[in-house]
């Protein structure tokens, strides 16, 4: 199961007591799986997504916050597919917490690890069958930022450097600069998307994901870079990915409800 594993792990040990102690009520829960027999390897990535889109709009069309536990990143996709549905021309901001720019395409990717795709192919690069598929919107790249990133291929950074995107290093982040780029980043948005890939949290706070990337952020420090992005827009909706309870599960499932109670709370 590996990440796929996470989504019942957090609920299992007590997101839900947890959010209910901090004031915040389940409207309902919406369970997602499928069966591929198929070989073509975007297939379940198109069928989750189209599931997962269906859901946020669903949810965040009658004022519901969508929270999503998920396995890897390409499930940005479809959330990014429902909020468009649900807040139609609506400029949407996103903070990408990731300790991978997840800025690869087809083109330039030294492995075709599709998750390594998922930020560039919302901005409009690379795989544009699987974005015209969810009729996804490009996002306007000058409303997005990436947070904690530290692990970049070349020609990724060179891709990414070319665009408006602001990446902060877990340093920029440890310096509060948060606050300053969601500030020029954010101005002129409806609500923000908050995405969060654990694997941008030093190993030794969140030991279990399958992408151990050393000299993270302390979850004290994404606490309050979690904080400054809600403080200049509301949060639309949330993604908690990467977790892999297989690989450890107590400190790190822990770590993860405390992260979501941070990033739901008002």
């Amino acid at each position: 199961m590996g990440m796929g594993a996470a989504p019942d792990a957090i609920m299992a040990a007590g997101l839900g007591e947890a959010l209910s102690q901090a004031g915040i009520n389940i409207a309902s829960q919406h369970r997602i799986e499928i069966e591929w027999e198929g070989e073509d390897p975007l297939g379940p990535i198109l069928q989750i997504n189209r599931a997962v889109a269906e859901a946020v709009s669903q949810a965040a069309a009658i004022g519901l916050l969508p929270v999503i536990l998920g396995g890897d990143c390409m499930l940005a996709l479809g959330i990014i597919a429902g909020l468009a549905a649900a807040r139609p021309g609506q400029k949407l901001g996103v903070a990408w917490f990731d300790a991978h720019g997840d800025f690869n395409t087809p083109e330039i990717s030294e492995t075709g690890f599709l998750p390594g795709m998922p930020l560039a192919c919302l901005t409009g690069h690379g795989l544009q069958d699987l974005r015209k598929n969810l009729d996804i919107e490009t996002l306007d790249e000058n409303h997005v930022i990436l947070l904690g990133v530290r692990d970049l291929d070349p020609q990724e950074k060179e891709l990414l450097e070319a665009t408006p995107i602001s990446y902060l290093s877990p340093a920029d982040v440890e310096k509060e600069h948060t606050q300053v780029v969601a500030e020029h980043h954010f101005r002129n948005v409806a609500g923000l998307y908050l995405h969060l890939d654990v694997d941008v949290l030093d190993p030794s706070a969140m030991p279990g994901t399958d992408y151990r990337t050393p000299k993270g952020l302390s979850p004290e420090t994404m606490h309050a870079a979690i904080q400054s992005v809600k403080a200049v827009q509301p949060i639309v909706a949330i993604a908690l990915t990467g977790l892999n309870p297989e690989v450890e599960r107590t400190q790190s499932v822990d770590t993860a409800i405390q992260l979501l109670t941070t990033a739901v709370h008002d």
